[in-house]
């Protein structure tokens, strides 16, 4: 079993995960693509195989950061990619070769988002510090329905009585109006925006092949909540969201009503789960709302190789340098916020 760095093996390492049950839209090419020209990371994809076929992947990206350093991460902006093997030697050697990677490379630590439990022959330390919501969606749908909380379905009905307007966007020009959103709940909740650039490479990469689909919710012709939805496979993954700040239109519920549109379009497409993502358990609302729509919330591990430093890297959200940072974020102006946001971003990566 040869270990080494992809470079030339690109069909080989479409056919391996196309052909592999536990991968997702994080392990394509497109995605790395995505990551490495928004971003400018170096990609440090690490394979198994025997020069014919692949028996293993391990996705990663160097991030070169002024605020956690130098690191190796499987994958940036991602919240779960799990590690792809044949075996467990064939895992053991892909973790070994990734942390001689750390080593060669000066990097403080190796993270990967693994999401499943490893065994402790591969010697990571391990930490528990997000919960996943997932909704199985493989039965009928008014099984489905029947699965949500009264409030849920009460907020659903809410906005079919609203006269909200629910429509899909297929162009560039439709993801530049979300980044607008996106940038004004960005602000609300004091966090650093994407790049716009970063959803003009998810729409020529992802959009344009069918593995991606952007829905808006408009009231009265303006578009007052959005969402992006990944698809690979059978999962469906929620991945970003946006909102307008008018506390009225909100009440409308065009969050609840875009939701269960995508949901029942994911189940048409044959999808079997559909998944609300990750939520630190210190943001006890989200949780209540995900877990509203009758989802499984589970823990899951992410695994570190610590290099240069001691302890695993957790950020405070209660701290005050964070709190801090988030308060000027939240008085930034939007003008100020599209330049400024993205870079913080990049150094969190």
């Amino acid at each position: 079993m040869q270990i080494k760095l992809l470079q030339s093996e690109e069909e080989l390492y479409r056919d391996f995960i196309d052909s592999n049950p536990s991968s997702s839209i994080y392990h394509t090419l497109e995605w790395r693509d995505i990551i490495k020209e928004t971003y400018r990371y170096k990609p440090q994809y690490i394979i198994a195989g025997d020069g014919e076929t692949i028996k293993g992947v391990l996705p990663l990206f160097q991030v070169n950061s002024y605020i956690n350093g130098r690191r190796l991460v499987s994958i940036p902006f991602t919240h779960r990619v799990n590690i792809l093997y044949y075996d467990i030697s064939t895992l053991q050697q892909m973790i070994g070769f990734a942390k001689d990677l750390v080593s060669r490379s000066s990097c403080n630590y190796l993270e990967i988002r693994h999401g499943m439990d490893l065994p402790e022959s591969v010697e990571l330390k391990c930490s528990q510090n997000f919960f996943d919501s997932t909704l199985d969606i493989s039965e009928p749908l008014d099984r489905i329905w029947g699965r949500f909380e009264g409030s849920v379905r009460r907020a659903i009905r809410k906005g079919r009585q609203s006269d909200l307007k629910i429509t899909q966007g297929t162009e560039l020009e439709d993801y530049r109006i979300f980044y607008e959103l996106e940038l004004e709940t960005r602000k609300r909740q004091g966090s650093p925006p994407y790049s716009f650039r970063f959803f003009e490479n998810l729409h020529s990469k992802l959009h344009t092949l069918g593995k991606a689909k952007l829905y808006f919710a408009s009231f009265n012709n303006q578009d007052i909540a959005s969402v992006i939805i990944l698809y690979y496979k059978k999962i469906a993954i929620y991945a970003y969201g946006a909102s307008t700040s008018d506390r009225d239109l909100l009440k409308l519920r065009p969050n609840n009503l875009l939701f269960w549109q995508a949901i029942q379009d994911a189940h048409q497409c044959g999808c079997q789960l559909f998944d609300f993502g990750t939520t630190h358990p210190s943001n006890k609302g989200l949780l209540r709302f995900k877990s509203g729509w009758g989802t499984s919330d589970i823990r899951i591990p992410y695994y570190y190789f610590l290099n240069t430093i001691s302890d695993i890297p957790v950020l405070d959200r209660d701290s005050f340098k964070l709190r801090f940072v988030s308060g000027i974020l939240k008085r930034m102006p939007l003008a100020l916020l599209r330049t400024v946001g993205p870079v913080l971003l990049k150094q969190l990566g």
